[in-house]
């Protein structure tokens, strides 16, 4: 959601809430193998103006992650909701203040890094076990290797 500086003042008088769904499909990058989809996101929040040069967002973002499975490669919905402050500032303050471009502050952009900082690391789908084989062929290098080790602490 895009509001200009004006309209934030005037707003924050009246109401200082949002709430607002948008599709993020077109921000994600086909080369990316880390989420291969995600759902319409809702953003919702409150902003507070500071001066007449920086704004404070506070914002929940819920969305719903499609990612491949760390073992199996099988698609996983990962729900993802949290909470954020951003902060905007025609002078940017400090690394966590991010920079008013003109007269126009853009969430949007923001919020899908937030995403991105938010996604987990890797998934595993809840059917991943089955998958794993129940014995290993036992040479002389398995028996010593970690996985077959973790794979006897296992069962």
């Amino acid at each position: 959601m895009k509001w200009t500086i004006q309209e934030l003042k005037k707003l924050s008088r009246t109401s200082n809430t949002f709430s607002y769904d948008i599709d993020f499909r077109s921000n994600l990058d086909p080369e990316d193998i880390d989420i291969l989809d995600i759902e319409n996101t809702h953003v919702d929040g409150r902003f507070t103006m500071v001066n007449d040069d920086s704004a404070v967002f506070e914002v929940r973002v819920s969305t719903t992650l499609v990612m491949p499975c760390a073992r199996t490669l099988q698609e996983v919905l990962v729900p993802l909701t949290f909470d954020t402050t951003m902060t905007f500032s025609k002078q940017t303050q400090d690394d966590f203040s991010y920079p008013i471009d003109g007269i126009t502050i853009d969430l949007d952009p923001y919020v899908f890094s937030e995403i991105l900082v938010e996604k987990p690391l890797t998934v595993i789908s809840e059917d991943a076990d089955e998958y794993l084989p129940d014995e290993l062929p036992e040479t002389e290098e398995d028996t010593e290797s970690p996985f077959a080790k973790l794979l006897k602490n296992r069962r």
